[in-house]
C-alpha cells in the first residue's frame, strides 16, 4: 500500500458512517455518477456551501441568504444573515463527497436557525455536521427535536443524526439548541413520510 493509498484508507474510515468511503468508483460516496438536477418535487437535499462552491448533484445550494424564495420553486434560508459563516475547504482527494467540504457555521445564538417552507406533514430529517478540525460539540435540533450533540473525533471529523419530525406552522426550522458557537452545517436532506 503506497503512502495515499494509506491516506485514502483513513479518510474512507472516518467517513464510511456518512456517505461510504467516497473514493473513485464508490457510488456511496464522493465521484458520485451523474444525476440531474433536483427539483422541488424530490426529496428536499440543501448542500450548505459559499455562493462560489461547486453543489453536490441532487442538492440545491444554501449560501446563508436570510429565509426567502431562491429561484428554484422552494422558499428556505436563515432567520439572520449567514453569508460571512460560509465556507469550502479543500478536498484531499477530489473523489471525496463534495457535500462534506463545505459548511455554514451557525452563530447568532439561540435566535439564529434555518428554515425551508414545507406542507404540514411527517418528514424524517438528516443532518450532517462538523468538517476538518472541529473541536466544538455538534448540536442540531429539528422542529425542537434533539437530532444531533456529539463532538466529532479526529478520525470521524462528520456526525449525522437524523429523526421523524411533524411540521404543523409550514416551516421546518433546523436550530442550534445551546446557541454556542461551533456548529457546522453541511447538508440536510428531508423527505416527507
Amino acid at each position: 500500500m503506497v503512502r495515499g493509498d494509506w491516506i485514502a484508507s483513513r479518510l474512507c474510515l472516518a467517513m464510511v458512517t456518512i456517505a461510504g468511503c467516497g473514493l473513485a468508483g464508490d457510488d456511496a460516496g464522493g465521484a458520485a455518477p451523474e444525476e440531474p438536477a433536483a427539483t422541488a418535487t424530490d426529496a428536499l437535499r440543501i448542500d450548505f456551501q459559499p455562493r462560489d462552491a461547486a453543489t453536490s448533484p441532487g442538492y440545491f445550494p444554501d449560501t446563508g441568504e436570510v429565509f426567502g424564495e431562491r429561484g428554484n420553486g422552494l422558499h428556505y434560508g436563515w432567520t439572520i444573515a449567514h453569508t460571512e459563516s460560509a465556507y469550502s475547504f479543500e478536498r484531499p482527494f477530489s473523489a471525496l463527497d463534495v457535500r462534506l467540504w463545505t459548511l455554514i457555521e451557525m452563530d447568532g445564538g439561540a435566535a439564529a436557525a434555518w428554515e425551508i417552507a414545507v406542507p404540514t406533514g411527517s418528514y424524517l430529517v438528516t443532518v450532517v455536521a462538523g468538517g476538518p478540525q472541529v473541536a466544538a460539540p455538534q448540536r442540531v435540533s429539528v422542529e425542537g427535536v434533539p437530532v444531533l450533540d456529539v463532538t466529532p473525533g479526529d478520525y470521524a471529523p462528520w456526525v449525522k443524526g437524523s429523526a421523524v419530525v411533524f411540521v404543523s406552522d409550514g416551516r421546518l426550522s433546523l436550530a442550534n439548541p445551546g446557541g454556542g458557537p461551533g456548529t457546522r452545517l453541511c447538508s440536510v436532506d428531508i423527505v416527507r413520510q
